[in-house]
């Protein structure tokens, strides 16, 4: 995914989890629960992928009490994939725009 960062994900991720164990202060009880799995399945680098999105809303939906299929989701995803990346894309751009004339003004 370089043409969002230069950093990679992996290194990303794991100053990303370096920093949360490095601040439990600041957690939340529920972030310090969920902690130790979100590192051990590394979630922030399993969600660039689309199984990985999969296996996420598979859990999410296995944990909700009232059954919310929200693991049928990922077949809209994959349908309109190209869809969904172009209108990020758009997005995306119009971030990084914003934020580059919002730092000048700092």
């Amino acid at each position: 995914m370089e043409k969002y960062s230069d950093e990679e994900l992996v290194a990303f991720s794991e100053k990303f989890y370096q920093s949360l164990r490095d601040n439990p202060e600041i957690l939340t009880d529920k972030t310090k629960g969920m902690m130790p799995y979100m590192i051990q399945y590394n979630w922030l680098v399993s969600y660039q992928t689309v199984e990985g999105i999969e296996r996420i809303l598979t859990q999410m939906d296995n944990r909700i009490k009232n059954n919310s299929n929200m693991r049928f989701s990922i077949d809209d995803l994959k349908l309109f994939y190209a869809e969904f990346e172009e209108e990020f894309t758009l997005f995306f751009e119009e971030l990084r725009l914003f934020s580059s004339q919002k730092l000048l003004t700092l």
